[in-house]
């Protein structure tokens, strides 16, 4: 931590530095309010950095452009050990008085690096007044933590001290003041129940608020109990289904449980979805569901119990694949990841929602597993989950995807950017399914960059060379190459060429290595801080070319190290 006060014109940029001063403007902001004088506190990142001497350097502008001097700060940086944390195997307490390490009271709880223990405490021993109670534990190394303490108060109540609850009443929405709300009638008494029925014809359509609270004999009233509810008088008309939400033992609001996704607004609507697992506790839980209409108005909330169990992992299915394809059949096949002996199948045709269009199929026993009733030249996804042991069922795995026959014949386009930048080979029409390889070749002076385009059906979008799987659609892939007219190599050692290019550079910082000795190279690019930002190794060729995306970083200065196990060469590059 960093603190520093600067004054005297407007302040408008404040920046540091460790060690290597990267130029006035190009060092690591500081996070401050525009002032003639300030106070900034800052975290530097020091995780890059090499145990030892370094320096800290900071700087501010004002309104003027003008900088001040360069504050400097000589620094030791040491590296601690970062073993795991013991497990904690001792918690115990006292009151008051401590009796001796490890003779306290012990508190039962599980061992691990972590804990949060829950005690009943025996105040009953204690005379009324002040107190304090105090806590600590041991790891397994026999080293005791400090010691957490905290006061208060026990408070003797006599006996014989009674009180009857003499009056219940109850409001909607609005509080009408203590003693002035509808009052419901009771036998008073130390603890009562009371059974109503409450008018609701005063009250409009939609979500209100019952509020209820009692008093006693002494005058006192207790807390006021609340529960929201929701009036319907009129469900005629085509009010339809606009939201669906879940939530899992405590209701977060209406409107803020997690959504489940509908396609379209239906007036029934049945969805197949996953329970998120990390909402999820250990023994019982309650499943809410509830549904929002075209009206605004919330329905009812289904619930439904459910226990979960620490059973070994339910993997769902991978390798989904489709075989002996015809014009309405198919066999779908998938491989187990676990013990499962039966799973679900669901298949729907390519764009539609496979939890609510889908054709569902349960208990499965075969594998693979015969469809009919397809339709023909049709792209198709399936999906298949496992149902394994204690009535637990899989994520889905999928989706696997087949055509049915015909399959369709569609054109495969190449372009070239710029077009006499180079030649590229593999456009033409094919089928689906069918395996294209598709290349690009730079003319005198240029260099192949990339692919742009369809490139997620690509298995390399910086080869010249690449390859990919025809879908059931047009395809566009384009080749761009760089003009490198002009741009030529820095001698290296033993050597060595090296052409970094364009430089500055906003996307795409090419490398090219000419190295006499053929060894590999890693290339890494490092900002200002000695933090590396991207890396990479270039191949054991004498003539070898890679290209870094720089799209992701923040304009500035950075510092290209490229080294082999021979020697080691350091650039400036700007991003720009």
């Amino acid at each position: 931590m960093i603190a520093a006060s600067l004054w005297g014109q407007q302040i408008v940029r404040a920046e540091y530095f460790i060690d290597e001063d990267p130029g006035h403007g190009n060092g690591a902001a500081i996070a401050f309010t525009a002032a003639p004088d300030a106070e900034m506190a800052l975290t530097v990142p020091l995780g890059k950095l090499e145990p030892g001497l370094h320096n800290f350097y900071s700087r501010v502008k004002d309104g003027n452009g003008a900088w001040s001097h360069t504050f400097r700060r000589a620094f030791l940086l040491c590296k601690l050990p970062q073993d795991e944390l013991p497990p904690i195997t001792r918690m115990e307490y006292f009151f008051d008085a401590d009796p001796g390490y490890g003779l306290a009271t012990p508190a039962g709880f599980q061992e691990a690096a972590g804990i949060s223990v829950a005690v009943d405490l025996p105040l009953e021993i204690l005379p009324g007044g002040i107190h304090t109670l105090y806590a600590r534990v041991a790891d397994d190394n026999g080293n005791w933590s400090m010691v957490f303490y905290r006061n208060f108060l026990v408070q003797k109540l006599p006996a014989s001290l009674s009180y009857r609850v003499d009056r219940i009443e109850y409001f909607f929405d609005e509080d009408p003041g203590y003693g002035l709300a509808n009052p419901l009638e009771f036998q008073p008494g130390a603890e009562v129940s009371v059974t109503a029925e409450l008018p609701l014809d005063r009250l409009s359509n939609g979500l209100h608020a019952l509020y209820v609270r009692a008093r006693d004999d002494k005058g006192d009233w207790g807390m006021v109990f609340q529960r929201a509810f929701m009036k319907y008088t009129d469900l005629a008309g085509n009010a339809r289904v606009t939201r669906m939400e879940y939530f899992v033992n405590e209701d977060p609001g209406f409107g803020k449980g997690t959504q489940i996704e509908l396609n379209t607004p239906r007036e029934t609507v049945m969805k197949y979805f996953v329970v998120d697992p990390g909402k999820l506790q250990p023994g019982t839980n309650t499943l809410y569901v509830r549904t929002l209409d075209s009206e605004g108005r919330w329905g009812l909330v289904y619930t439904e119990p459910f226990e979960v169990l620490q059973a070994a992992p339910c993997e769902a299915p991978t390798g989904l694949v489709a075989a002996d394809v015809t014009e309405t059949t198919a066999d779908l096949g998938w491989t187990e990841a676990g013990q499962g002996t039966s799973w679900d199948l669901l298949r729907v045709p390519a764009g539609l929602d496979y939890s609510e269009d889908g054709n569902l199929d349960t208990g499965i026993v075969d594998n693979p597993h015969a469809v009919d009733g397809l339709m023909q030249s049709t792209l198709y996804g399936f999906y298949t989950r496992t149902a394994c042991a204690d009535g637990q069922v899989s994520d889905w795995g999928g989706p696997g995807l087949f055509h049915t026959l015909p399959l369709p014949v569609n054109q495969l386009t190449l372009l070239a950017d710029p077009p006499g930048g180079g030649t590229v080979t593999g456009e033409g029409s094919y089928t689906y399914g069918e395996t294209v390889t598709i290349s690009s070749s730079p003319n005198a002076h240029f260099i192949f960059q990339y692919w742009s385009g369809d490139t997620a059906l690509l298995d390399n979008t910086e080869s010249e060379v690449a390859r990919l799987t025809m879908p059931a659609a047009p395809v566009t892939i384009t080749a761009h190459f760089l003009d490198v007219t002009g741009i030529r190599g820095t001698p290296g050692p033993e050597g060595l060429q090296l052409r970094i290019f364009p430089n500055p550079a906003s996307e795409l910082l090419w490398i090219e290595l000419d190295s006499p000795g053929g060894t590999a190279a890693h290339i890494t690019l490092m900002n200002t801080l000695g933090q590396t930002m991207l890396e990479k190794v270039i191949g054991e060729n004498n003539m070898a070319r890679t290209s870094l995306n720089l799209s992701g970083l923040d304009p500035g200065l950075y510092i290209l190290v490229i080294r082999s196990d021979r020697w080691k060469e350091e650039r400036k590059v700007i991003v720009k």
